[in-house]
């Protein structure tokens, strides 16, 4: 199961000293979301030859990002399901 608020990534205790998992950073979700918008902003770029930020489609870029994020999410959850 892949949880969209798991840490992209976790740090694992190195010994037996260490205290437990440690969870800084970015969520698995807003990792996704992250390199998602990455392909959106520079494929609408591309595409339309123009800046994403001054052609007012920043938002856009994002929510498209996000639902991107939680489509893998959920694709992923499928194909670890059992069935």
């Amino acid at each position: 199961m892949t949880n969209p608020n798991d840490p992209a990534f976790p740090k694992l205790p190195l010994n037996q000293g260490d205290q437990g998992i440690s969870y800084p950073g970015l969520t698995k979700r807003e990792y996704f979301a992250g390199l998602a918008m990455q392909g959106c902003a520079i494929w609408d770029a591309l595409m339309h030859k123009n800046d994403v930020v001054h052609a007012g489609k920043v938002r856009d870029v994002a929510m498209g990002a996000v639902a991107l994020a939680d489509a893998l999410i959920a694709e992923l959850n499928k194909r670890n399901d059992p069935d």
